[in-house]
């Protein structure tokens, strides 16, 4: 018999450490979201409620208590027992973002995961004139505010250049996967995990049985996508010169974030000390003696910035010249489509980093995402499912599909019974008799690499 529980670990500091297991949980609920194409960057949450027995975590006189904070890591398990011998998996990591008293024995929690921390990180944005390497450029931002991550190495190949606008860590690690081709997810992990993008087709890492799922498992065919409109961002230099910022300022230090991208920046003013941003980590910013100021870990600064270390007040104007932005749109118009189908067009105007080159091979990204069209959920209890796994499964009798995981809602109260969402098509298989260079094989084969794959086609036999 196997029987299935959760963990959920909250660290408190160094010293401390919460444990709440089945005894302690009320309710706790797990949603993880994904987005195939990193079109957004959704943020998976952790909500659970306990009962308290412990007068350390009373609100009244509790140690524990006044440890509360936000951000405290926690770690979520799943413990499946078979046997004598436990087996402890990884969830996820979250951080406590918000926690209440619902009464003076319950407590309820909720925490986001690395990428809803990062959503709260200011971002002052960043210019590339020249084609730069997608995986060095997020190397150099996620280790500028110590966010752990993995990289897949074949990203290191692809590049992106132009202007990745201010706002927070969240969108500007959205912009740049966008532009790439690559996606983003936290799933079964403690750190951001980066990787190329994989869309359903023929093949899938695994098979859903009919066993594995409830009675209920809705289906839905989206809209059809008739058109996609995107917009390519080419920077060229301006001649034309521009004021940036212009006030009356007290003395101190004051930092100025530039709404688009400029060059060739001049600060005019008495009293300071001009200070052009050289690092990346926050920490150190040289200015034009080379004398170092010491920025302190309390903000996190980008390129895109500027630094004024006033002696006196007065008057500053800051002017320089702007990269122009020369726009040109790329469009792929569906096949199939007629004066009676319902149109919906997307245009993307937005991405600020793709440019020309990289503009047709995003479109045509776009263009199969949208293809895929069968939104399938299921509820079943195969543990070791997670985001991004492409799953074959048969909805009746004569209808597979195979899909992308792009949601799972995982109630861990319940033996953690999940609900999947998936994006999901019909695969196209080819009889051999309508492509020649197909030969129909028998048997089933036993030896060789990848023994799923090569098994997938015994059926053209």
């Amino acid at each position: 018999m196997i029987i299935t529980d959760s963990i959920i670990l909250l660290t408190l500091s160094e010293s401390v450490e919460l444990k709440f297991t089945k005894e302690q949980l009320i309710s706790a609920v797990v949603v993880e979201e994904f987005n195939p194409i990193t079109a957004e960057l959704p943020i998976s949450t952790l909500e659970f409620s306990i009962i308290n027995n412990d007068d350390r975590l009373s609100m009244f006189s509790g140690e524990y208590y006044a440890l509360l904070s936000e951000r405290l890591p926690i770690l979520v398990y799943e413990r499946i027992t078979e046997g004598d011998d436990p087996v402890e998996r990884l969830i996820g990591k979250f951080y406590l973002d918000s926690w209440e008293n619902v009464s003076e024995s319950e407590f309820k929690f909720r925490a986001v995961d690395l990428i809803g921390v990062l959503e709260t990180t200011a971002y002052d944005g960043n210019f590339w004139s020249e084609p730069t390497s997608t995986k060095e450029i997020l190397e150099a931002l996620l280790t500028s505010i110590n966010a752990p991550y993995s990289i897949a190495s074949e990203v290191d190949e692809l590049l992106i250049s132009g202007w990745n606008p201010p706002g927070t860590y969240r969108t500007a690690i959205q912009q740049i996967c966008f532009a790439a081709g690559i996606c983003v997810s936290t799933s079964r992990s403690q750190k951001l995990n980066i990787n190329l993008i994989s869309l359903p087709s023929l093949f899938y890492d695994k098979r859903i049985y009919d066993s594995q799922k409830l009675l209920k498992q809705p289906i839905e065919l989206q809209p059809l996508v008739t058109s996609i409109e995107l917009i390519a961002h080419n920077y060229s230099q301006d001649d034309n010169i521009e004021t940036i910022f212009e006030a009356e300022l007290e003395a101190g230090l004051h930092k100025i974030v530039f709404d688009k991208p400029y060059y060739d920046i001049t600060v005019e003013g008495g009293g300071y000390i001009p200070v052009l941003l050289a690092s990346e980590d926050g920490t150190e910013i040289v200015t034009e003696n080379e004398e170092n100021i010491e920025a302190g870990g309390e903000f996190v600064f980008g390129a895109n910035s500027l630094f004024l270390d006033l002696t006196e007040g007065g008057e500053v104007t800051v002017k320089g010249y702007p990269w122009k932005d020369n726009k040109k749109s790329f469009t792929f118009n569906e096949t199939g489509v007629t004066e009676f189908t319902k149109r919906l067009d997307l245009k993307i105007e937005n991405a600020t980093l793709i440019n020309s080159t990289g503009a047709p091979t995003i479109l045509s990204l776009l263009r199969d995402f949208y293809r895929i069209r069968y939104n399938y959920s299921f509820t079943g209890i195969p543990n070791d499912l997670e985001l991004k796994t492409l799953i074959r499964t048969n909805i009746n009798s004569t209808v597979t599909l195979v899909g992308i995981i792009h949601k799972i809602n995982r109630n861990l109260s319940v033996g953690n019974m999940l609900q999947v969402d998936t994006l999901s098509v019909v695969p196209v298989y080819v009889p051999p008799e309508e492509n020649p260079f197909r030969k129909p094989r028998t048997g089933i084969a036993l030896s060789g690499d990848d023994l799923i794959r090569q098994n997938m086609f015994r059926r053209y036999a």
